[in-house]
């Protein structure tokens, strides 16, 4: 007897920021990896603001899950959130696609995000892709 095997087509990679999803996430010491704890920006200090969400030099796929982490800490905490990309010199796809469900779960919850200082870098990246006008990096 054949199985019947789902299809991957329609399936939504950012499922995981659906609104209830977000609400119940609750992020709490010693939840993460020894990894997620070297993926913490070098610049996350009293200094930074707690509504500022900083990007790595470098963002690639081995940062995104403290990425993401991030993000979700500062969407249940605050209504606007500042994102620092002055230091950006490469971002992958991964870290753009969590950024771009940042901003469309932005757009849906009345969240205000605002860019510091992004980089030519990654404002050709995601334009690239085409991701500028859902970034807001026109």
């Amino acid at each position: 007897m054949a199985r019947e095997k789902k299809s991957m087509i329609g399936l939504d990679p950012l499922a995981w920021l659906d609104e209830e999803d977000v609400h119940s996430r609750t992020l709490t010491e010693g939840s993460g990896t020894e990894d997620d704890a070297q993926n913490v920006p070098a610049a996350a200090s009293d200094a930074q603001s707690p509504s500022d969400l900083h990007l790595h030099t470098v963002q690639d796929i081995s940062k995104s899950l403290a990425l993401k982490n991030e993000m979700l800490a500062l969407i249940n905490d605050h209504d606007e959130i500042a994102i620092q990309a002055s230091e950006v010199k490469r971002i992958d796809g991964s870290a753009l696609q969590l950024l771009c469900a940042l901003f469309i779960y932005a757009q849906h919850n009345n969240l205000i995000i605002r860019w510091i200082k992004p980089t030519d870098e990654l404002i050709k990246s995601a334009g690239t892709l085409g991701l500028r006008k859902i970034l807001e990096l026109n």
